[in-house]
């Protein structure tokens, strides 16, 4: 996509579209702005079928890619195998500032067609970073049957006015998504939904 910028000189050249009202007895102009379709890059990091027999397990984790920020846009937690019985598990999210070593490497693809993230992603590393503040906590309820997601899945989100969960630059910082709850028979896949940015 190309990019291009315009002068403003008032009484000539390019004019913009806006209308005018009186405000304090001064004349504003109100400048008409067609808003298109964002283009960060946007990526998703699915952990798929993690098993959470294990308690405290680091069960997602994206870290940044050494030059960029991440963004957290939302955060997805479903159940995709019963559970031993009935039961709520809480799930964490927690800032790491070192990477972890091992685990199930994660591939993160872009939503418009782009190159594959370029930093690391995994669950369930068999060395878990280092973990810094807690950002949120919550809990999803697993079931020992079907239908396990009855109300669908469990979703974050940030509120209006909220900032993303941002990371970066240093490739070892990042996020995990930690149960700090186990249950011996339950799987859970979980989406982490990231844009990417220089600021």
């Amino acid at each position: 996509m190309s990019t291009a910028s315009i002068e403003i000189t008032a009484g000539s050249g390019t004019q913009l579209h806006a209308d005018s009202q009186t405000i304090d007895s001064n004349t504003r102009l109100n400048q008409y702005v067609n808003l298109g379709q964002p283009q960060y890059a946007t990526y998703t990091a699915i952990a798929s079928n993690v098993d959470i027999a294990t308690a405290n397990d680091h069960q997602c984790v994206v870290q940044a890619d050494g030059s960029n920020y991440c963004r957290v846009t939302r955060i997805t937690i479903q159940q995709t195998g019963a559970a031993a019985a009935d039961d709520t598990i809480e799930f964490d999210v927690y800032r790491v500032t070192t990477a972890g070593t091992g685990g199930a490497a994660i591939t993160c693809n872009e939503f418009g067609g782009g190159s594959a993230y370029s930093g690391s992603a995994f669950s369930a590393p068999s060395s878990k970073g280092t973990e810094g503040a807690k950002l949120l906590e919550f809990r999803v309820p697993v079931l020992d049957s079907e239908p396990m997601n009855p109300s669908g899945p469990f979703v974050w989100e940030p509120a209006a006015y909220e900032r993303p969960i941002v990371f970066g630059t240093a490739d070892t910082n990042g996020i995990a998504v930690k149960n700090i709850d186990n249950d011996d028979s339950a799987d859970v896949t979980i989406t982490i939904d990231f844009i990417v940015t220089t600021y």
